[in-house]
């Protein structure tokens, strides 16, 4: 497949091409589709504010854009400028946002995304903004990286930190992709930098698959025959009847075909096609059956799967779905902070290394009946069918699975470790590790690396944060209380039964927890009145160290908990406060590192799904005449035509 190469374009080419790339940005971003609304804002301008400035002056339609840009950029700074506040309250004036980037290639120019994160408070949720995207036509460096941050930094907060804010005044940490010049820009700010967990984990498999990987270091190539095999069933392989009927049946095999050929850099695309395979494995093989009575010297023989690699592919298949499903849950809404996806990384890895596996039985893999005649199964159903819920799985011993299998496992426990994934090895993850109410303990059950060791430099960590605030007298106020299971507070949730082998373990150990009585108390000493603010927090945090740890029932939010902790009780019969905030500092400091993201994707996801849609607009801009903008009633409407 040749190498797509960008083609040289004119100023004034360019020009256009932005523009119309801001504006169909604007046309098409769906808030309802994205995981918050705040994602979608200051993608209009914010892509190429240059044009903004330079281009925008003359239309309606341009003042409308304009003013929509404006609105949208003022609508963030006065959200970014309400936690700053709170954060001047509450005596600390330091770093107080998370901030994630990645980088998405398309139609060879590269975009790096830029969003923050944070918590406000009373939210038991985390808020992101994507703050711009900027395209780097071929190719991006650190100095090139570097100043478009410190420009953005400025941008967004000279007016609530001053004209001589800096990177590291503002960022807790940079969440970012494993790509060097994106690490080695953020490191030269000043700021702790995160590599993605769910990059991390992404190369391993990648190297464990021989997709990625050295002649040396790279074991095992499973993937390589089966990419031949449904090449086979791209639609512009072959037109002979019998394959037509194959692909009118399954016509998303295509569609995965051509998923794995634009994208190199997610797994997850191949072990969706191992599942369905592993689904079409009878109508697949009759079709090399009949192939081979028709011709048996046909080239495409060649690409025939043996049984002993249909067995590999199913071991495989099976080893990565809990590894597959960690991955989906980082980069979805509930396991994307620090302390859980390290946790939930722990976990998989404890279960690769385990002594048995449950592999799929292959006699229970069964085609799926055919679709009604002229529907062609939505990318979503291919989707669903792959998971292959319902298969009945046998526990196999390790030194039963085929060599093949037990390489994948090795490399990618080897390259797992390499990557540091399932550590706390930073001072901004041992903090979000230790204020995780559930994992504070930070011992080997939660952590590769945990220990008391490790928890001791942890609560190091955090005394040195507390030195951060402002030394003044604080109010004097009652004692924290310790608190059994604060979460009672809240209705019962409606037990579900575990489906995957995660839940299960999740639930065997909640059952352990309970059975052992977790979540009780600890004891403290009353505060001395008057005394300073950094003494109150200390004291906070020896109440919190003091109780047992959380019990990790379904859907337990420590975002939740820590809203409850640091916020004042009122009586609903007086409207008075009942009693005060029990950790209200230490609440705070929680909330600042529960907003650190453990993925970068957050920063990707609102700008990758219209990428490739993107990237053709950018790349088919008018090459005669000019282009006509029309503006319709709202931003739904634009009418982009060739004159």
């Amino acid at each position: 497949m040749l190498k797509f190469v960008a083609p040289k374009v004119l100023q004034k080419q360019r020009e256009f091409a932005d523009l119309r790339y801001m504006i169909w940005c604007c046309i098409n971003l769906r808030p309802m589709q994205m995981r918050y609304d705040d994602g979608f804002k200051l993608f209009v301008g914010a892509l190429s504010p240059q044009y903004v400035d330079t281009t925008m002056a003359a239309t309606t339609f341009n003042k409308l854009l304009d003013t929509l840009h404006d609105r949208m950029k003022q609508a963030v700074v006065d959200d970014l400028r309400s936690v700053r506040e709170e954060c001047l309250g509450m005596g600390y004036g330091g770093a107080f946002l998370g901030a994630q980037l990645d980088l998405t290639t398309v139609a060879g120019e590269e975009y790096i995304t830029f969003a923050v994160s944070y918590v406000k408070k009373g939210d038991t949720d985390v808020s992101r903004v994507s703050l711009a995207t900027r395209a780097f036509p071929g190719s991006h460096t650190a100095d090139d990286i570097k100043p478009w941050i410190e420009a953005l930094t400025l941008e967004y907060l000279t007016d609530l930190m001053g004209g001589s804010v800096e990177s590291q005044d503002v960022f807790l940490a940079f969440t970012v992709d494993q790509g060097k010049n994106v690490v080695n820009a953020c490191t030269a700010l000043g700021v702790p930098v995160v590599e993605c967990n769910c990059h991390r984990v992404n190369s391993a498999v990648l190297w464990a698959l021989g997709i990625a990987g050295s002649v040396t270091t790279c074991k095992n190539k499973p993937m390589k025959k089966l990419a031949a095999l449904v090449g086979v069933f791209s639609h512009s392989a072959v037109n002979n009847d019998m394959l037509k009927e194959l692909q009118r049946l399954e016509a998303d095999l295509h569609r995965i075909y051509e998923t794995i050929r634009r994208n190199d850099t997610r797994w997850t695309s191949q072990q969706k096609m191992m599942g369905r395979l592993l689904i079409l494995k009878k109508p697949i093989s009759e079709y090399f059956r009949r192939l081979a009575q028709q011709n048996s010297q046909n080239k495409q023989l060649k690409r025939k799967l043996t049984a002993h690699e249909w067995t590999v592919t199913n071991e495989v298949c099976s080893l990565l779905e809990t590894v597959s499903e960690v991955t989906i849950r980082m980069q979805g809404a509930t396991d994307t902070h620090l302390s859980q996806a390290t946790f939930i990384i722990n976990e998989v890895i404890d279960m690769l290394t385990t002594d048995y596996h449950p592999i799929r039985v292959e006699s229970a893999i069964v085609t799926p009946p055919p679709p009604a005649a002229g529907i062609i199964p939505t990318e979503g159903e291919g989707q669903n069918e792959s998971s292959l819920d319902g298969i009945s799985t046998a526990e196999t011993q390790v030194t039963d699975l085929t060599l093949e299998a037990q390489d994948v496992v090795q490399v990618l426990l080897e390259v797992m470790d390499e990557k540091g994934v399932g550590k706390a090895l930073q001072w901004v993850e041992r903090l979000s590790v230790l204020l995780d109410p559930r994992r504070k303990t930070l011992d080997d059950t939660h952590l590769r690396n945990g220990s008391s060791d490790l928890k001791t430099q942890a609560e190091a960590d955090l005394k040195a944060f507390i030195g951060k605030f402002a030394q003044e007298s604080a109010p004097s106020t009652p004692a924290p209380a310790p608190v059994v299971n604060v979460d009672t507070a809240e209705p019962a949730r409606k037990k579900k039964k575990p489906t995957s082998r995660l839940e299960q373990r999740r639930a065997a150990r909640l059952a352990e927890a309970v059975a052992g009585g977790g979540g009780g108390s600890g004891t403290t000493d009353p505060k001395a009145a008057g005394a300073g603010r950094r003494v109150l927090i200390e004291r906070e945090m020896l109440v919190y160290l003091a109780e047992q740890p959380q019990v990790d029932v379904d859907d337990f939010n420590p975002l939740g908990f820590w809203n409850r902790r640091g916020t004042d009780s009122v009586s609903a019969a007086t409207g008075k406060v009942s009693s005060p905030a029990e950790m209200p500092y230490l609440a705070f400091i929680a909330r600042l590192h529960l907003g650190i993201e453990a993925t970068s994707c957050q920063a990707e996801r609102n700008f990758s799904a219209l990428a490739h849609l993107i990237g053709d607009l950018r790349c088919n801009y008018f090459r005669t005449g000019s282009s006509a903008r029309c503006w319709s009633g709202s931003t739904s409407t634009c009418l982009l035509r060739r004159m």
